[in-house]
């Protein structure tokens, strides 16, 4: 596992998901996967949501690879459980604190869990928060 992980550090292509907010690569294994909307109800309240699919099997080592990619960056890890992670990273005078979800998912309309080489996806959003003590 520890060698599919450090794999996953080698960038598939020039794609950055979250461009200007986290700046994360597309790993290799991953893919855009726009139709994530159709299967998550959007949320009018919530930050905009970026997918990517990535095969079961490999969905948990995927989410971690990313939270660590994301701690070399300078987010923070600030807990989770399950298929959810979140990172923070802290307020300066040029924008407010910020915080990182990346949670996996597939349709909850399955009546099953999907076979380790089927595609889930990996959702990943930025939302500002306490932008009083920013600037």
């Amino acid at each position: 596992m520890i060698a599919l992980a450090m794999a996953a550090f080698i960038f598939a292509g020039s794609e950055v998901l979250l461009p200007g907010q986290a700046d994360l690569p597309l790993m290799r294994g991953a893919r855009l996967a726009p139709e994530c909307a159709e299967v998550l109800p959007a949320d009018r309240e919530g930050p905009a949501l970026t997918c990517i699919a990535v095969p079961m099997r490999r969905a948990n080592d995927m989410v971690f690879a990313y939270s660590r990619q994301a701690q070399r960056q300078g987010w923070q890890d600030a807990g989770g459980a399950a298929s959810a992670l979140f990172l923070t990273r802290p307020a300066t005078p040029e924008r407010c604190a910020q915080r990182l979800t990346l949670v996996a998912f597939w349709d909850p309309a399955r009546a099953d869990p999907p076979a380790p080489n089927e595609n889930v996806f990996i959702g990943m959003a930025v939302e500002s928060q306490n932008c009083k003590e920013a600037g």
